[in-house]
């Protein structure tokens, strides 16, 4: 997200001091608790997950569940049919009215698909409520919290909130924090992370997107590779990258991203950065980490790669100029998330996806991102049926329909387990497979201050990924920098 207002999501990471009652007990779960409890109670066979600092949460076995009843996230909140249903149900959302977009959008198309998708799934809510009108309030997404945010505040935000960042509507106190109790054995514990907020969860997650290491069949032949072949560690990627590369005839074996968009590029230096040992912040988010030396032989690591084996100017190119140069043929791998599955087979390539050869104590090493998720204005007249709204796209059915089309991953586990596209597609079961299966790390988030630590982070990824001579300096520089800024923000202002 590129608005400013990702600056606020504060969350309580490891390390902090935290309020405790008489007796010593902390009067609320950790956001580590939290996450360890949630991902003892998902069942869906997820190796690791990864805090706000990059810290591995401890197992837990899983509680019983009549005990955690009482001691869940979120605040219970009415049954819907409690009150009328209202002729208008409003929600914020980047998603326009899925039949306007198909008139327009041609057929299999990437936007006629995520419409179509949509369609499926929406139309199956209207029709068990055709009382209700269902209107689309549609903000692009990379203004979406900034507008719901600002309606809300004014009192116009309607009843439901899209949102990839629900910490942040949370923070803001524009949604109300959510009952999870009946869905901890349902979703994806990873999904979670980005829509808590001081251990509430303000919004509920639908689809969210992992990392995965496609290879161009093509490519790998003409460089004389087996497809067949998994690259399981850093060191066979190298030698792979090194064997598809020929300067001379514009081939690459591999793109980096560098500071090209606001994400990318810390998306994919992530893997790089933990399978090192390194992590972006410590434990207590004051302080940036991403400098100290599991960091600087990760980018340097990167910088080599940029510099011998990627297309010119990969470090600090847009996302969609990387992606040309891997559907073109001219890159042979790219890291990226299932939705580019969609034009790679509208152009009838033959490609392969693997686990990102990021290795953490000999698991496989991923990242995963939400890919949406809906919250619940504070302000809203229709609580009851925008509540029942928000449920139906958090289970099961509703993902099921939507991901005939959709090229995403379910939060519900029973969605991963019944929809026929993770059977059909290899592709997609195995992006399935990595999602389930690999040490999944959440988005790094700053404990506050993200959107600015986050554009100091991107500015020196691209200086560090052009030059050997470089990289040192320029993550000196950078970690100086954010730490200034999270030092700064929790430090309290003297009264005047």
């Amino acid at each position: 997200m590129s608005s400013d207002l990702s600056a606020k999501c504060t969350v309580s990471t490891p390390g902090t001091r935290r309020p405790t009652s008489p007796d010593g007990a902390p009067l609320a779960l950790s956001r580590r608790r939290l996450l360890a409890r949630v991902a003892s109670l998902a069942g869906v066979g997820l190796a690791g997950l990864i805090a706000g600092g990059c810290t591995a949460l401890p197992r837990v076995p899983a509680p019983d569940l009549s005990a955690l009843a009482h001691e869940v996230v979120g605040q219970a909140q009415q049954s819907a049919g409690a009150a009328p249903p209202p002729s208008v149900l409003q929600w914020f959302t980047p998603i326009a009215p899925p039949a306007q977009t198909l008139e327009s959008a041609p057929t299999g198309s990437p936007s006629w698909n995520a419409a179509m998708g949509w369609s499926q799934i929406l139309e199956r809510w209207k029709a068990s409520h055709p009382e209700i009108t269902l209107v689309h309030r549609v903000a692009p997404p990379d203004d979406l919290t900034r507008q719901e945010i600002a309606a809300a505040r004014a009192g116009e935000a309607g009843d439901v909130a899209y949102t990839d960042w629900g910490c942040v509507l949370g923070e803001a106190q524009v949604v109300d924090p959510l009952d999870v109790s009946s869905l901890t054995r349902k979703i994806v514990p990873v999904a979670f992370t980005p829509h808590i907020f001081l251990d509430q969860v303000y919004a509920l997650p639908i689809f969210l997107s992992c990392l995965g290491l496609y290879r161009n069949q093509r490519r790998f032949q003409e460089g004389g590779l087996s497809v067949d072949d998994t690259l399981r560690d850093w060191s066979t990627f190298e030698t792979a990258a090194r064997k598809l590369t020929d300067r001379t005839r514009q081939r690459f074996g591999f793109d980096v991203f560098g500071s090209g968009s606001p994400l990318s590029g810390q998306m994919r230096y992530a893997p790089f950065l933990w399978s090192a040992g390194g992590s972006f912040f410590n434990d207590t988010g004051d302080e940036a980490t991403w400098n100290q030396p599991p960091g600087l032989s990760a980018i340097s690591y990167l910088a080599r790669l940029s510099q011998n084996y990627a297309s010119e100017g990969a470090a600090t190119a847009p996302d969609s100029v990387l992606i040309d140069h891997w559907l073109s043929g001219q890159t042979a791998m790219l890291l990226f998330g299932p939705e580019l599955s969609v034009t790679a087979d509208q152009k009838g390539l033959s490609y392969t996806v693997q686990s990102i050869p990021a290795y953490i104590q000999e698991q496989s090493s991923s990242l995963a991102m939400s890919a949406g998720a809906v919250g619940l204005f504070a302000k809203s007249r229709h609580k009851d049926w925008a509540l029942d709204f928000i449920h139906y796209l958090a289970d099961k059915d509703a993902q099921v329909a939507g991901l005939a089309y959709l090229r995403l991953l379910p939060a519900n586990v029973d969605a991963g387990d019944s929809a026929p596209v993770f059977q059909h597609s290899p592709i997609m079961g195995q992006f399935l497979r990595i999602l389930r299966e690999d040490d999944i790390h959440a988005f790094p988030l700053a404990r506050t201050r993200n959107a600015d630590v986050q554009a100091i982070f991107r500015a020196y990824l691209g200086i560090a990924l052009q030059g050997l001579a470089t990289p040192e300096a320029a993550w000196n520089t950078s970690a100086h920098q954010a730490t200034e800024l999270l030092k700064a923000a929790l430090t309290p202002t003297p009264n005047r």
